[in-house]
């Protein structure tokens, strides 16, 4: 694997990539500050984190999302533009739309398209909380379908040698159909891990976990952990308390939550095959989207 090192004034910062590198340009459409600053106010904010402020609002017609970076300390410079350069290349029906950026350095932003549902955090935050079972969505051809959704913008990302590299449910959006899409997704900085929500950890792959050599099937271990969520109902390592001990059950027991007896037989192999501990006995996204796909024919 070749990841291409990019230094900043105060830490190292990787584009996830392996097997080839990728020059830092951009071909984004510049956005300036005058045409987003009515969206730019508190009562339009949506969602705040340690490195974003996010706002919804209307911008030349279209309902969008305004991710503003929080530059100083947080993100770097570096950081923001490689994310640009991501979003301007690439185009995938499963990729969150990316509609330009501006570069101001007082107030760097993005535009992308308003996915008008929530996250799959959301979601599956009201599955664990439903009382009675018909209130629950997320039934095996929902699961199997939106599987599919996230493994064909996996595997389009692999596919230009791109690890996603940060897989969790906060980062799957939800449209109205239930269909899925990707977003933050191939910046990652190796620091960053120790200042990222305290239960981050929980989705990532032993060899992330232990700090080693990752590439894209890191990505199907996170894949796995999201959807055992989908078909469990609960929260992953949930009972295990202190928190800190599930790095230690993983790397070094191997421990893995128990699928359900009532899973569809074949999903419950999927998910074994995907957070194999060895990377090599991994199912890839192509053979994965094999599955699905006969997967939802016998459906119906």
């Amino acid at each position: 694997m070749e990841m291409t090192d990019y230094m900043c004034s105060r830490k190292s910062i990787h584009l996830l990539t392996y097997g080839a590198s990728i020059d830092l340009f951009s071909l984004h459409h510049e956005i300036p500050k005058s045409e987003v600053e009515e969206i730019l106010k508190n009562d339009n904010m949506i969602y705040c984190t340690f490195f974003t402020t996010t706002y919804r609002g209307i911008w030349k017609g279209k309902e969008v999302v305004i991710k503003v970076f929080k530059i100083e300390g947080s993100v770097s410079w570096t950081s923001f533009t490689k994310e640009i350069t991501l979003l301007s290349i690439l185009s995938h029906p499963n990729l969150c739309p990316f509609y330009g950026a501006s570069t101001d350095k007082e107030m760097p932003f993005l535009v992308m398209k308003y996915i008008p549902r929530e996250t799959l955090r959301d979601i599956l935050k009201r599955e664990r909380e439903a009382k009675d079972p018909k209130e629950r969505v997320l039934d095996t051809s929902l699961v199997v379908n939106m599987c599919m959704n996230a493994a064909n913008g996996l595997h389009y990302l692999h596919q230009k040698k791109l690890i996603h590299g940060y897989i969790k449910p906060e980062n799957f959006l939800i449209d109205e159909h239930y269909n899925l899409f990707l977003m933050n997704f191939g910046v990652t900085d190796k620091c960053i891990y120790n200042i990222l929500p305290h239960d981050s950890f929980i989705w990532m792959a032993p060899e992330v976990l232990a700090d080693k050599e990752r590439d894209h099937r890191s990505d199907s271990f996170s894949l796995a952990i999201v959807l055992w969520e989908m078909v469990a109902k609960k929260v992953p390592y949930n009972d295990i308390v202190p928190r800190f001990e599930i790095v230690f059950k993983i790397l070094q027991e191997r421990f893995r939550e128990e699928i359900p007896d009532d899973v569809d037989p074949q999903l419950g192999q999927v998910i074994r095959r995907l957070w194999e501990q060895e990377v090599d006995a991994r199912m890839e996204m192509e053979h994965l989207l094999e599955v699905l796909y006969e997967m939802r024919d016998g459906l119906g």
